[in-house]
């Protein structure tokens, strides 16, 4: 009996390292950064900056996919080559990176690609590979700047753009600032801010002269800014280090993460409420882990344009963007619930990754929809030296590869899949929802399908309506000239007319006009001043006194003056039915 027992359980044992040694094709993958160190609010005013440390963070988590995804040589970590990616310079059919447009993350995602395929020249390391554009008809080689120097295509999204919402679901939406004004005046929050008094108050007495004005701005309502900008002067300045690394500092780094991590998880994580404290009293959606709900339907239609292309484009994506979406997506996803550490804010230049794959190898282009398996991992900082694979979706150990129809089903369920969707939850607040909201008479309030009135949908009408109108005013002028003589001419003009242009003396001073110069030298545009460009969202969230901040006089102020950002608002009237799954709008340039 003990012996049978014995038998099946190394039966088991062995099955295990079996699977777990399976092999398998790798098809696609989705990484999702917080990107690297960059310049904190505090200090810095303006927008955050990368700084060099972040830079080589980035260029290393780079470094670590491209030995995984492409580089023919071991380097030592678990290798999963991508199927049919390019292997020597940046294809950008194979690779699709978008983030938002602070300055931190494009820097950021530049130095990832800088990683992933970095510069290469004939005349480094005997290196082999040639460039086919470098070739010049005398059969010479004519190396680019920096040694060979790849330029990826980096997809950026301000904040006007509906596009932002898929990488930032928190800006300027109102429902997120309600639950995050009402946590801060809850009673969890008070007592975390009793219990962190001391420790912030002897924080802000070395810190007088070197960081806030007085008052009560050192405590643990702006728990993240204080965070932010320790941590920062931790590693570049020797004062700060040794002020930390000394009685009665010891530890206290370690609390202030604590603190903004807390702070951050009942911000963006939290699901354990209920009612009007985590969910929409208008929808019922839920609404604190929101930038995870946004950030979901952007992972799974980069999956899907993989899959829609039998794996010949988006084979290998990248989402730069703030750790807030990290964390949400931590908890939509049951990670949370399963290991607490996912309830800390993730380390700089920290990853996490959705792999598209089929098991076993095979000659086969491209699998079956049947055949295909996601898996997640996860990469705390570019400290550790391998990721970790995690299973999600409250799956157990055993169950880390999920099939991918069932990823696509669990997916659905936490996302939120259209812009018209997200304004609904979030107010309407930003300025591109009106034209999403229904019955404005411009688009559905869906973006995946056009909702119908009596059987006819929205743009059918307005077409069908136009071409009545324009016929009924038809006939209405055919009569008046039938029955009443009236007659249309052209109006003939003198050379010296009152005011040029197409608009004559109805013409305002703010008026573009066209102006054919003399001697037919072409058509110019004249306009008037630029206009002057709205905010976006730039620096700390926590802040209100001057700063930039997600959830506008809610949070605490910590009294720091900051500077305003322009915003580059680029989106038209063509390209308003945006879907999570395309690139962000590009500006209409014509005459």
């Amino acid at each position: 009996m003990v012996a049978s027992f014995l038998a099946l359980v190394v039966a088991l044992v062995f099955t295990s390292f079996v699977a777990g040694q399976q092999s398998y094709t790798l098809h696609g993958s989705v990484i999702l950064s917080n990107g690297g160190e960059f310049t904190p609010a505090v200090g810095f005013p303006g927008y955050h900056q990368l700084t060099s440390v972040g830079a080589q963070q980035m260029f290393d988590l780079g470094s670590y996919f491209r030995n995984r995804y492409i580089s023919a040589n071991d380097f030592g970590g678990p290798r999963a080559p991508i199927q049919h990616i390019s292997t020597t310079r940046i294809n950008d059919d194979d690779t699709y990176v978008m983030t938002l447009d602070n300055p931190q993350y494009p820097a950021a995602a530049q130095a990832f690609m800088q990683g992933l395929y970095p510069p290469a020249s004939m005349n480094v390391n005997g290196s082999s590979f040639t460039d086919p554009t470098a070739i010049l008809a005398n059969g010479s080689y004519f190396e680019g700047p920096l040694g060979g120097y790849k330029y990826p295509l980096i997809r950026t999204v301000a904040s006007l753009d509906p596009q932002s919402v898929y990488l930032d679901g928190l800006t300027n939406c109102m429902s997120w600032a309600m639950e995050a004004g009402n946590y801060l005046n809850s009673q969890p929050a008070s007592n975390l801010e009793s219990s962190s008094h001391i420790m912030y108050s002897n924080i802000a007495q070395a810190f007088d002269q070197l960081m806030l004005r007085k008052g009560n701005s050192f405590s643990y309502y702006n728990a993240r800014t204080i965070w932010q900008y320790i941590s920062y002067q931790y590693v570049h300045n020797s004062t700060v280090k040794a002020l930390f690394d000394a009685e009665p500092f010891t530890g206290y780094l370690a609390n202030l993460r604590h603190y903004a991590s807390l702070q951050e998880y009942y911000y963006s994580g939290n699901m354990s409420v209920a009612g009007a404290n985590g969910r929409s009293l208008t929808s019922n959606e839920w609404v604190r882990p929101i930038a995870g709900r946004t950030v979901a339907a952007k992972i799974l239609g980069l999956l899907n344009n993989t899959i829609a292309s039998s794996g010949t484009e988006t084979l290998l994506n990248l989402i730069v963007t703030d750790e807030s979406a990290m964390v949400a997506l931590f908890s939509l996803i049951s990670l949370t619930s399963r290991n607490q550490n996912f309830i800390g804010l993730p380390e700089q230049g920290s990853a996490a990754v959705f792999e598209l794959l089929s098991l076993g190898s095979s000659d086969e282009y491209f699998p079956k929809l049947s055949d295909l398996w996601v898996r997640f991992y996860f990469l705390n900082g570019t400290e550790e030296q391998t990721m970790q694979s995690y299973s999600i979706f409250s799956n157990g150990p055993s169950h880390q590869d999920m099939r991918w129809s069932e990823f696509v089903q669990q997916m659905e369920a936490i996302m939120i899949g259209s812009v018209s969707d997200w304004c609904e939850i979030c107010g309407d607040a930003s300025i591109f929802c009106p034209a999403f909201s229904q019955g404005n008479g411009l688009l559905p309030s869906s973006g995946s399908s056009s909702r119908s009135h009596g059987g006819m949908s929205l743009p059918v009408a307005g077409v069908i309506g136009a071409i009545v109108t324009l016929v009924v005013v038809g006939i209405l002028m055919a009569l008046a000239g039938l029955a009443g003589g009236i007659r249309l001419h052209r109006l003939r003009r003198g050379k010296n007319s009152e005011v040029g242009g197409f608009r004559g003396s109805q013409k305002l001073a703010s008026d573009q006009d066209l102006v054919l110069p003399k001697g037919g030298a072409g058509a110019t545009v004249v306009g008037a001043a630029a206009p002057e460009k709205g905010h976006e969202r730039v620096g700390s969230w926590e802040m209100k006194n001057g700063e930039s901040n997600r959830f506008g006089d809610m949070g605490k102020d910590i009294g720091v003056d900051g500077t305003g950002a322009t915003s580059r608002p680029s989106f038209d009237a063509d390209d308003l039915a945006v879907n999570p799954f395309g690139d962000p709008v590009k500006p209409d340039e014509r005459v």
